[in-house]
C-alpha cells in the first residue's frame, strides 16, 4: 500500500513540476467566502428578524445572562444598532455559553444555551 502511494505522490509531484511554469496564481483580494459582503448581509434587518422570530417561537431558555425570550425584541430594539457595530468592527466578545446535558440513548448529547444579552463585554447597559 506505502509503496502505491509513493508512486501516486512521486508521479503528482513530477507533474506539477513539469508544469509549474504555467501555473500563475491569479492576483485578487482575499476572502474566505468569496464573499465581501457576508457579514453585512448576514446583519441585514430581515434576516435578523428571521432569526429572532425562530428563537421566540423554539422559547428557548435563558443562557448565563438569566434573560428569556420574552425580553428579546425589547433588548434588540434598544441595542442593535450598537451589537451590530461592534460586529462589523471586530470588537463583538459574546458572553459564556450555558452548558445542559440531554439524555440521550448510551449517554448524554452536551447543550451549549447561548445569551441573550450580549453588551456587558462593550460596557453598555
Amino acid at each position: 500500500m506505502k509503496s502505491l502511494q509513493q508512486s501516486k505522490q512521486q508521479q503528482l509531484y513530477l507533474a506539477l513540476k513539469a508544469g509549474s511554469e504555467d501555473v500563475i496564481a491569479s492576483h485578487r483580494p482575499e476572502s474566505p467566502t468569496d464573499r465581501p459582503r457576508l457579514l453585512e448581509e448576514i446583519l441585514e434587518r430581515d434576516n435578523m428578524e428571521r432569526a429572532v422570530k425562530r428563537v421566540i417561537q423554539n422559547k428557548g431558555a435563558p443562557g448565563v445572562d438569566g434573560m428569556n425570550v420574552r425580553k428579546i425584541r425589547r433588548y434588540l430594539d434598544r441595542h442593535w444598532p450598537k451589537i451590530r457595530q461592534a460586529l462589523l468592527d471586530g470588537d463583538y466578545a459574546p458572553m459564556p455559553v450555558r452548558r445542559k446535558e440531554i439524555p440521550k440513548p448510551g449517554g448524554v448529547r452536551l447543550l451549549g444555551i447561548p445569551t441573550v444579552r450580549t453588551l456587558d463585554l462593550l460596557r453598555i447597559t
